[in-house]
């Protein structure tokens, strides 16, 4: 979320341009530059002249002026001599045009993408970034330090004298971490192309041309990279892994967005949640965060060390923070802002807001030439602009409109908390819609609900949530006791962000938005209205909401702690989000089995961490009925997340590779590790077992039963079924890829199902089949988990209860 401005003359109504505001002319002129280059793809020559030139007519004049009177008649004649001529404008322009067409790389036998689909490589490098952890891989950039061909007879160049970063691909779980030096053997490729999205030119806006899948990775040598960084990110590293212990998912992956830049942990269906509310700058560091954090450090380091050296400490703070959380285009635009807010107090000069945006805006696309095209640059700035300029003139027409009819006191009151939390929404995603609408082709209007709902506890959730953060670093009991104050707030944001995404507001489609489109929208937009002012901080939350918040969040504290209680029911759930049945049972007696893993990491921690009690980080059996990669793969980080006391093998742990580090985290982890055979059983108490009926090449098929209850649970890609049983199933349990030609509806008959669970992955239908699977079950009760969300069952041996997360 962009800064919120502060109001420092809540009388002034009118929009004016400031007088003197040349970053924010230089910063429009370099990257207009960038793009006029971009466009016209001129030699670097052309650029250099057409810079010199300009720069000659704008200083010489200037220069000889000093030293020979009549130059002085070379100079413009303007009534405001402190504003950049046109002249000075084009040679920023130039300049960027240069700097951009410097950057673009020469793809020759001395760079990396000259070897890609050329057979088989040998190349070393350093990891020059934190590994980005997602549900089926983890991505790491490599700086090459040499690079061979394998295949190609002797090589064009010396290895050591190939240069450049390629995006490498591993195994979701392996580890590795900036400044690991290592060696790689693998096939190099261009980044594909997805129709409407351009992995290639997407990983070349960052410097990214080669990519290389699941190669064979050595390690040489660790800590290789810079010791600054390597800190900083080893801190991240155990931050998140504090986040992990104290909170459970996704409230820790809520918490790693907010405070450590980490949105990876967060399952598809929660991050589409945020976005069909239009509240994903709630998961993202922003200029929001930037703001609290350096209004609290600046406040408290004054105190402690007076203004210069208080000043001095929150900007070396802020550097430091922009590092930890990955210091993406909006961080990093915050970062400079508050930086060079913070640098004119201790000077005393006056933040000028528009100003102070450009000088941001200019240094990124300084280092950084490509800045223009980040998506995530585009919504920062343009959101930045609009509560700049048009806040606080909103706010105090608003401001004077209740003063007509409510006390003056009042008005005060009740135009800050409203303002804040609908007006300068309501700006940011006026000036957003067009980027929105262009990039995304769709526009949702219940960020007029949400917003007012979500952020008025969004300071406490940054704020306790990074108390219990530094509690847990510093004593994990500490974190552990601090987490209880500030989970109810996390708790709250994404349950209501979820209940919001269910309303039928959806989205609107505007598939046919156009450049042009965006371009007409902001002439017509700046024309019309068009001001500055400056940002600052704002009011942190509203005591009354905060106090109805704390209220609620203690409820359902109490309440959670109760529900954890064990019943005495054998209980079931169906896990959502994957075409593969992944079950988490809890015996009577209050144990939990978790039964195979599915493909997204993200979607089994957050299913585990809504399902299984506040502050139990413990599953007791891991049951692996299947070692087929989609089985498997979400599994890689649970073993970090929560602890496994007993993991049970139906398959063989040496079948792929995912399985061999799989075995390899669980056995660092300290699981007991053991074979499951065929009719070996696990007793679950009060009567229940959980037995392993049959396993093939392809799939295995286990048996949970409870006096009259008796459910049959298929793994893997079934062929053929153990129809032979007589007793009548109470429930049954199928994969998603199950073919329907396998299946005959006399042995349905034979069995007198009472109700079938079918495991459907909404995002790869029609492809997994499951439709295909879901007619067949027609004249049964058939629940599928893309339309019911989690399926939950409950049986004492006699009776049935049901739940699902939600119903159509």
């Amino acid at each position: 979320m962009p800064d919120p401005p502060v109001i420092p003359n809540p009388t002034a109504k009118e929009i004016k341009i400031p007088h003197f505001m040349p970053f924010f002319w230089i910063a429009c002129a370099f990257a207009s530059g960038l793009l006029l280059a971009d466009l016209l793809k001129a030699p670097v020559l052309v650029w250099i002249i057409l810079s010199a030139l300009t720069l000659l007519l704008w200083l010489l004049p200037r220069i000889l002026s000093k030293f020979w009177a009549p130059a002085r008649l070379l100079l413009p004649n303007s009534a405001h001599p402190r504003r950049l001529p046109l002249i000075a404008l084009a040679a920023f322009c130039f300049l960027g045009a240069l700097r951009y067409q410097t950057a673009q790389p020469q793809i020759t036998p001395t760079h990396a993408a000259y070897y890609n689909y050329k057979g088989l490589v040998q190349l070393t490098g350093i990891v020059s970034a934190p590994p980005d952890q997602r549900d089926t891989y983890t991505a790491l950039e490599v700086e090459l330090e040499s690079l061979e061909p394998l295949e190609a007879g002797s090589p064009l160049v010396p290895p050591e004298t190939v240069h450049g970063r390629i995006l490498l691909q591993v195994l979701s779980g392996t580890s590795h971490h900036y400044g690991d030096h290592i060696s790689i053997r693998g096939n190099l490729q261009t980044p594909p192309d997805y129709g409407d999205f351009s992995y290639q030119d997407y990983l070349a806006r960052q410097g990214i041309y080669s990519l290389m899948s699941y190669a064979y990775v050595e390690l040489y040598e660790e800590n290789a990279g810079n010791p600054i960084l390597s800190a900083i990110y080893r801190l991240k590293d155990h931050s998140r892994e504090v986040l992990q212990q104290n909170f459970p998912s996704p409230e820790s992956d809520l918490l790693s967005g907010i405070l450590l830049g980490d949105e990876s942990g967060l399952s598809p269906q929660l991050k589409s949640a945020y976005q069909l509310t239009g509240t994903t700058h709630i998961i993202a560091i922003s200029g929001f965060n930037i703001a609290i954090l350096a209004g609290l450090i600046t406040s408290l380091l004054n105190r402690a060390l007076g203004t210069k050296w208080g000043t001095l400490a929150a900007i070396l703070t802020i550097g430091v923070y922009t590092i930890l959380v990955g210091a993406d285009a909006a961080v990093v635009r915050a970062a400079i802002m508050g930086i060079a807010g913070a640098m004119g107090t201790l000077i005393g000069r006056r933040q000028n807001g528009l100003n102070t945006l450009g000088l941001a805006a200019f240094v990124m696309c300084i280092f950084n030439p490509n800045m223009p095209w980040d998506i995530s640059f585009q919504l920062s700035f343009f959101a930045t602009l609009g509560l700049v300029t048009y806040a606080p003139p909103l706010q105090a027409r608003f401001l004077d409109f209740l003063s007509r009819y409510v006390p003056e006191d009042t008005a005060q009151r009740l135009a800050g908390p409203i303002s804040e939390y609908f007006i300068f929404t309501l700006v940011a995603q006026a000036l957003v819609l067009p980027l929105l609408a262009y990039h995304f082709g769709n526009f949702s209007p219940l960020f007029l609900l949400a917003n007012p709902l979500i952020l008025p506890p969004q300071p406490l959730v940054m704020i306790l949530g990074g108390i219990a953060l530094l509690g847990g670093l510093l004593n994990p009991a500490l974190g552990k006791a601090l987490a209880y104050l500030a989970w109810p707030f996390a708790a709250y944001t994404n349950r209501m962000v979820t209940w919001l995404a269910t309303l039928p507001a959806g989205k609107l489609s505007i598939s046919t938005f156009s450049f042009l489109w965006v371009v007409l929208y902001y002439l017509l937009f700046f024309t019309l209205t068009f001001a500055k002012d400056r940002k600052a901080l704002f009011k942190q939350f509203l005591k009354p909401a905060t106090l109805l918040l704390t209220l609620s969040c203690i409820v359902l504290i109490v309440w959670s702690l109760a529900f954890s209680t064990p019943d005495g029911r054998l209980t079931l759930t169906l896990l959502p989000e994957t075409n593969s049945p992944v079950l988490l049972v809890e015996t009577p007696q209050g144990r939990t089995i978790l039964l195979n893993g599915g493909v997204r990491a993200s979607a089994l921690n957050q299913a585990l961490g809504q399902s299984l009690p506040f502050g139990h980080r413990q599953i007791d059996v891991l049951v692996i009925p299947s070692c087929r990669r989609d089985d498997v793969i979400g599994l890689g980080g649970l073993p970090d997340r929560v602890e496994i006391k007993q993991a049970l093998w139906i398959c063989d742990p040496e079948t792929i590779q995912t399985t061999r580090q799989l075995y390899l985290l669980l056995d660092e982890n300290d699981a007991q590790q053991n074979m499951f055979e065929e009719n070996a059983w696990l007793d679950l108490g009060n009567g229940a077992k959980l037995t392993m009926l049959a396993v093939d090449t392809n799939a295995s098929y286990l048996t949970l039963e409870q006096e009259n209850f008796r459910a049959l649970l298929a793994f893997g890609k079934p062929e053929t079924h153990p129809w032979e049983t007589q007793t009548p199933l109470s429930l049954l349990v199928l994969p998603g890829n199950t073919k329907a030609d396998n299946i005959h509806q006399a042995d349905l008959n034979h069995l007198q199902v009472q109700l079938v669970f079918l495991p459907v992955d909404a995002q790869t239908l029609p492809l997994s089949g499951g439709l295909a699977l879901a007619e067949l079950f027609d004249d049964l009760p058939l629940y599928r988990t893309d339309l019911f969300g989690w399926l939950k069952l409950s049986t004492d041996g006699q009776q049935l209860w049901f739940n699902a997360q939600y119903s159509h």
